[in-house]
């Protein structure tokens, strides 16, 4: 089988954990920038499913994704500082 391809599941299964774990941050500890990375790597699993799969996408699309996943991700890191220095 293809490495790239084999590194390509192993990233997701990654992704997937984290997505799992950062939910569980905005539903357990009622934490908001648990949801926030949630959605930025719940994001990155679909990026790259439809990556793996072959599906055939507009080059806008992928973008639009991944600049959903960055901003998400920005949210979540401004909370998470300011959640931090009021503790």
């Amino acid at each position: 089988m293809d490495p790239a391809y084999l590194l390509q599941v192993a990233a997701v299964t990654v992704e997937a954990a984290v997505a799992a774990i950062a939910l569980f941050i905005g539903m357990q500890r009622k934490r908001h920038y648990g949801w926030l990375l949630a959605l930025a790597f719940a994001i990155f699993v679909l990026f790259d499913l439809v990556r793996l799969a072959g599906v055939p996408v507009s080059p806008v699309f992928h973008s639009s994704l991944l600049l959903i996943a960055a901003v998400s991700s920005l949210a979540a890191m401004r909370n998470l500082l300011s959640h931090t220095s009021s503790a």
